[in-house]
Formats: structure tokens, sequence, C-alpha cells
């Protein structure tokens, strides 16, 4: 509803540009209204759409930058948040601690065990031969097999776990894997995580696995620089 031409209330819902347009003209016949001496305007609108259907478009930064529709003021806006926001700070400046890791022969029930002990929600699976990355295991889907009885403590993680693949690579039902390192950019794995709850750290060559990063770890960096006062 608006009330007074300019002010509006009972906007609840998470609405998308549709909704948007038809409070710009509802603003725009009200001032009008006030122009013309009319008494203080009430103007009823109905907000018709959902903004869950533009998430990947009209509400996407990379959309809409592909697209050209951004103008310079909220370019420089993305801009800021993506890169500046971190200062050229890269993952080795969220002070990972080692990662811990389970070999895929490793049972379901140790899994489990070791997760909720260090209070983990997913482990790195590696290769114990040549301590490369094979995939990872995520406590949810462990306790969710467990409790529909599709998996047994004594299962091998193997079963389980989410394998990865290079990105980019055809074929097979594993997800894409993007590699995350070091000197990743936060401004990229910031970027990353608005599809992904976790990164795995690796080298570049996905050889070793060197820690697991989480948005709560972007978080505290966030925090630690501003309370320190420090530039990283």
């Amino acid at each position: 509803m608006i009330n007074n031409a300019v002010t509006t209330t009972n906007l609840l819902s998470f609405t998308g540009p549709s909704s948007g347009s038809v409070i710009v003209a509802a603003l725009r016949y009200s001032q009008t209204l006030v122009k013309n001496g009319s008494q203080k305007p009430r103007v009823l609108t109905i907000l018709n759409d959902t903004a869950r259907n533009y998430l990947s478009t009209l509400l996407s930064d990379d959309w809409l930058l592909e697209h050209d529709l951004m103008d310079e003021a909220m370019a420089k806006s993305v801009a800021y948040h993506r890169h500046e926001k971190y200062r050229a700070a890269s993952v080795e400046d969220l002070q990972l601690p080692a990662a811990v890791t389970v070999p895929p022969t490793a049972t379901v029930g140790y899994a489990l065990d070791l997760m909720m002990t260090r209070e983990f929600s997913q482990l790195p699976v590696i290769n114990p031969s040549n301590r490369k990355l094979m995939g990872y295991i995520s406590l949810t889907t462990l306790t969710n097999l467990m409790e529909d009885g599709r998996a047994q403590e004594s299962d091998q993680v193997s079963k389980w776990m989410f394998s990865f693949m290079k990105k980019g690579k055809k074929g097979g039902g594993a997800p894409a894997y993007q590699t995350i390192t070091p000197n990743t950019p936060l401004a990229d794995l910031s970027k990353f995580f608005e599809k992904h709850s976790f990164a795995v750290v690796t080298d570049d060559q996905r050889r070793w696995c060197l820690g697991v990063a989480t948005k709560y770890d972007l978080m505290t960096f966030l925090s630690r620089r501003q309370s320190s006062g420090r530039s990283f």
C-alpha cells in the first residue's frame, strides 16, 4: 500500500521485477495526484510475482553484467563487494587448519563419529596411496541414509561419498570440481559460496588436500580484519 505518495507499507513478499515495475508506476501516479491538488492519495497495488524465478537472471550480478544491464554506479558497487571488500586477500589469509580426511575404505560409523566429534559437516575423502582428493562425505547425507535404513555403520565411505571430477569433463554422474587453492582470491571464493556451502582447498594440480573452507571462515576473516584494522 502506498500512502501520501511516498510511503510504502505491507511489502512482505520476496517479489520480482514485475512487482518493482508496479510499485514505480504506483508511486509516479500518486505523485501526479498530489501535484493536481487532490486529497492525500492512497493507492492499492498487487504484487504479482515472486523473485525465486529470477535468481539466475535479473537477480544475478553475473547475468546483469553479461547482458550489459548495469549502470556505472551499480557496476562499481558490485566490483567493490567482490574485490575491494577483501583487499586482494586470498584463501591463504583464512589461516585454515590442516585438513582432516578419511580414506574411501573408512567405515560410515567411523566417519560419522569423526564429524560429530570435530563438529564437521563434511570430510574430504583421500586416496591413501597418493593422497589425491577423490571426493567428500556429508554428515547430513550419511545421517539421512542411516535413518531410512539404506546405509549401515559397517559400509565403506566409498559407497556413499560424492565423487569429484575435473571441471569441464563430460560424462559420468559426478559433480564438476572447481579448483580452490591457497592463491585463490577471496572474492572468487565468495562467488563460489553463492552455490556451494564449503570448498576443498588443494594445490594447483589437485594432488593434495590442504584444508576445507566454509562461509564461516570467510565471515571470521572479515570480522578479524575489521577488529584489527589491518589490510591483508
